[in-house]
């Protein structure tokens, strides 16, 4: 996002509706939202992860669990910089963001910039690789186990099938994970 985007002003009402908090205790995985920020959740009773898996999803930016990843209100480049690799940026649908900078701007906020807006695409494309990914590892290796957590490992152990280049996906772990578990929701769910 431009520098000007970056200074929009973002409530916890606008964060809220603009990343579709529906449960803000189990936002995506790892992550709870509170009145005064996002907050990396306690997951030690979840028996379902292993140690790794528990630690991937427990990492602070700032190794401070006790404090909040982002405080409200905060701005947008506190979102792209704190929260944007951690849990996808599939949290923010493009249109729905561009919505959210015109109104700001009638409000009087920053200017965005047209090159802020060729990253959110290329952000998308980026999630629809990692969905193509999970989806033909789901159809390749269906006897592996399946939930989000596992799934974005097996995308990540396969990742030089669908990155050649790099060999990994374009989003960290705990990214990768909350935008799986959030394809794998039922709608209505």
């Amino acid at each position: 996002m431009g520098s000007q985007v970056d200074k929009i002003r973002v409530s916890y009402s606008d964060f809220i509706r603009l990343c579709h908090v529906e449960d803000p205790e189990n936002w995506v995985p790892g992550l709870r939202v509170a009145l005064d920020g996002v907050w990396v959740k306690n997951i030690s009773g979840d028996s379902l992860l292993s140690p790794d898996e528990r630690s991937w999803l427990s990492e602070h930016p700032d190794g401070d669990p006790s404090r909040p990843i982002v405080s409200f209100p905060c701005t947008l480049g506190d979102i792209r910089a704190r929260l944007w690799d951690l849990s996808g940026g599939g949290f923010i649908e493009p249109f729905e963001l561009a919505t959210f900078i015109a109104k700001k701007l009638d409000q009087g906020e920053s200017v965005a910039s047209k090159a802020s807006l060729g990253q959110l695409n290329r952000r998308t494309g980026e999630r629809e690789e990692i969905l193509r990914a999970a989806l033909a590892v789901l159809w390749h290796f269906p006897s592996q186990k399946r939930n989000a957590v596992a799934l974005a490992r097996q995308v990540e152990e396969k990742a030089g099938l669908f990155w050649p280049n790099t060999s990994e996906p374009p989003f960290q772990h705990r990214a990768l994970t909350a935008l799986l578990s959030e394809a794998l929701k039922l709608p209505g769910k």
